[in-house]
């Protein structure tokens, strides 16, 4: 093993999606070898290859039958026991399999989709292709509503908080970027999505979700409350548990990362209103506590 070996070796990846291999038996990135030139592809993309080609993608031979395609016990092997540096970033320290596959969801250079709606068809997700650490350039200019930068204050036990409030129309999704500034170590980049939805039932809900773009390691929120007013009569407050990643899908928070996104009735926030004008207007502020990483 060469000491300048790392994990972005094209060994260790998938040459279709150039995602790194998984050694887990069963699992979407599983090595299956896929013809007799011993070529490898991970599983996700061998179904998908089988069912419009049924060749393989490299030397373009008839590939295996799924069902008999073998895993490739060498590169499980290699996965199973090394540790290897990133490779994409800076980062020196040798990372073990369960190590970078962490690592890779926070890594700047992690190569990825654009995971917000498309600006012009909100039903399709935009997937521009990038890196994670331009993420917050491409959003910003692309599908923000709004940006705006929030002065956080310094308290006695050196944590920060933060407190933006914004009136909102609910008639069409928002993508409100917000930068965290003031006495803090570095700028936190975040986006307040406000958007309608439908659960399964088809009954319309307003959520309200918050994404980070900064790595995890960086700053830990401690506690973030979401205070929603609509006229002058009603309101509530509500803890957000978690945050979006970067990376995640909002249809996807909707229903499997709840704890990442507030699901108001729309039918309740109707009723809150003194007069019945069809569109809900809100008024939405959060308060921001958070610890920067020293």
């Amino acid at each position: 093993m060469q000491d300048d070996a790392t994990w972005e070796a094209s060994d260790w990846r998938c040459p279709v999606c150039i995602q790194l291999y998984c050694p887990t038996p069963g699992s979407a990135n599983e090595p299956l070898i896929i013809c007799d030139n011993m070529h490898t592809v991970c599983r996700a993309c061998l179904n998908q290859n089988a069912i419009r080609t049924n060749t393989c993608p490299q030397c373009r031979i008839p590939c295996s039958d799924v069902s008999s395609c073998m895993s490739n016990r060498y590169i499980i092997s290699f996965m199973e026991r090394f540790s290897l540096r990133c490779g994409s970033c800076s980062l020196e320290t040798k990372l073990n399999y369960d190590q970078i596959r962490k690592h890779s969801l926070e890594c700047p250079m992690l190569r990825m989709q654009c995971p917000f709606p498309h600006t012009v068809c909100p039903e399709n997700i935009c997937r521009q292709n990038l890196v994670i650490s331009s993420l917050w350039d491409h959003c910003k200019s692309v599908h923000a509503t709004e940006t705006h930068s929030v002065e956080c204050t310094r308290k006695a036990d050196d944590s920060y908080t933060g407190i933006f409030s914004i009136p909102v129309t609910v008639n069409s999704r928002q993508n409100i970027f917000l930068s965290l500034t003031g006495d803090v170590t570095d700028t936190l980049n975040m986006c307040l999505h406000i958007y309608q939805a439908q659960d399964e039932d088809g009954k319309s809900a307003v959520c309200i979700a918050l994404r980070r773009f900064f790595p995890e390691h960086i700053a830990r929120m401690t506690r973030v409350l979401v205070a929603i007013e609509v006229d002058e009569i009603c309101g509530l407050v509500m803890p957000l548990s978690d945050l979006l990643s970067p990376h995640s899908v909002l249809e996807a928070a909707d229903f499997d990362q709840m704890d990442c996104a507030i699901r108001l009735p729309l039918t309740m926030l109707r009723r809150m209103m003194e007069t019945n004008s069809g569109l809900v207007k809100m008024t939405c502020t959060l308060q921001i506590d958070f610890e920067c990483s020293q």
